[in-house]
């Protein structure tokens, strides 16, 4: 039918509904839900494989997460994966990564996560190592017809950041 599971809930008990997949598109069924041991006590179930490649578009200096984002996303139960060396351009070090929760690993290891983080769109080299069925966030540059194409022929869904609806609030 093209649709995942609709009787899957989130954490806090939310019907995530059925998600529309592009035809031939298998969704990965490694996302475990559960329950975030902050409210419960209960030991950590893993919710999502995070990747966090090294940018490889030339002149981009920027990583798409901060090891304070990291560490946030690691205390809700996600496994972060960051590409050895992603932070350098931004002065920021392996160390500090792997100092709140991250795996340090191989350019195909973060771009084959479940969900990948990223500045720019990806490069063809980088899409041909991301796993159909995964999500991409990050500044996509939705204009870039060809671009778009070639994420939805790689079976991506991808979330363009500068296509978000942002309050005033959030600009300041």
């Amino acid at each position: 039918t093209g649709l995942v599971d609709a009787d899957r809930r989130n954490s806090r008990g939310i019907s995530l509904g059925a998600v529309p997949l592009l035809p031939g598109v298998k969704r990965s069924n490694s996302c475990k839900l559960g329950t975030s041991s902050r409210r419960t006590g209960v030991s950590k179930e893993l919710f999502m494989q995070i990747g966090v490649p090294a940018e490889t578009l030339a002149g981009e200096t920027r990583v798409a997460a901060t090891p304070e984002t990291v560490k946030k996303l690691v205390a809700a139960g996600h496994r972060v994966r960051v590409q050895t060396g992603a932070g350098l351009a931004s002065s920021v070090t392996d160390a500090a990564y792997q100092a709140v929760g991250a795996e340090m690993c191989s350019a195909a290891d973060a771009l084959g996560s479940e969900m990948v983080l990223k500045v720019a769109a990806p490069q063809p080299d980088e899409l041909k190592m991301m796993q159909a069925g995964s999500a991409l966030v990050g500044m996509l540059n939705p204009f870039d017809k060809g671009g778009l194409q070639q994420m939805a022929l790689a079976g991506l869904s991808a979330f363009a950041l500068e296509a978000a609806p942002r309050t005033t609030r959030a600009q300041s």
